[in-house]
């Protein structure tokens, strides 16, 4: 991982995560069971799918080549026509479904610029890494527990969010955005669950 500037937060220091798991509730797919409830705010951000050429295709330019709604609930799955949730490239859509569990740079990275205006501690975040992804360090132990996932805690500035990721060869990076991300003041909250192809995130704490 290109993670100069993160650290892994040990076993002592997970006080820092512990008034999540008490603030997340309902039933898988629910909001509030990714992002921990009493935020005044929840928005949903679409990863993108990719068209016929690879190049990444917003949800509303979707529905513009499918004839459906775009709105602030639409699902994947409806807006290419399919019937099937997890199976739904190539019926109204010629391109690719869009990527679970990973906000892509060119989201990610906006998504950060706007943040560090809303935290008084941008230099103090949480990154949680889902244990499963397979390329992590052998030394990362997962310490972080929540429903049905582990995850391992990084802490570190806002901006290396997008450090994170595996190097399959010397030349070839692929990133991958936090599962988690936090300020040390909490003043907002994101989530990119690995079976989600959204990412959700709360603000402006009550």
């Amino acid at each position: 991982m290109d993670t100069p500037e993160l650290k892994l937060v040990t076993d002592d220091d997970l006080a820092a995560a512990s008034w999540i798991k008490p603030r997340l509730m309902g039933e898988f797919g629910a909001v509030t069971r990714e992002v921990p409830q009493g935020y005044a705010a929840y928005a949903r951000v679409c990863h993108p799918a990719d068209d016929e050429s690879g190049s990444p295709t917003a949800w509303s330019q979707v529905a513009a080549v499918t004839g459906r709604q775009a709105h602030p609930t639409m699902q994947w799955h409806a807006l290419v026509g399919s019937p099937h949730r997890y199976a739904a490239a190539k019926y109204l859509w010629p391109g690719n479904d869009p990527e679970c569990g990973n906000l892509p740079p060119q989201l990610l990275g906006p998504l950060c610029n706007l943040l560090t205006h809303h935290t008084t501690t941008p230099d103090t975040c949480y990154f949680g890494l889902w244990e499963g992804h397979g390329w992590t360090p052998s030394t990362a132990v997962a310490n972080l527990h929540h429903y049905g996932r582990d995850y391992i805690l990084f802490t570190g500035p806002l901006h290396a969010a997008l450090q994170l990721g595996h190097r399959p060869l010397p030349d070839w990076f692929v990133p991958q955005s936090p599962n988690l991300l936090w300020p040390a003041d909490r003043a907002w909250y994101v989530a990119s669950e690995i079976d989600f192809d959204s990412t959700l995130v709360g603000g402006q704490p009550t």
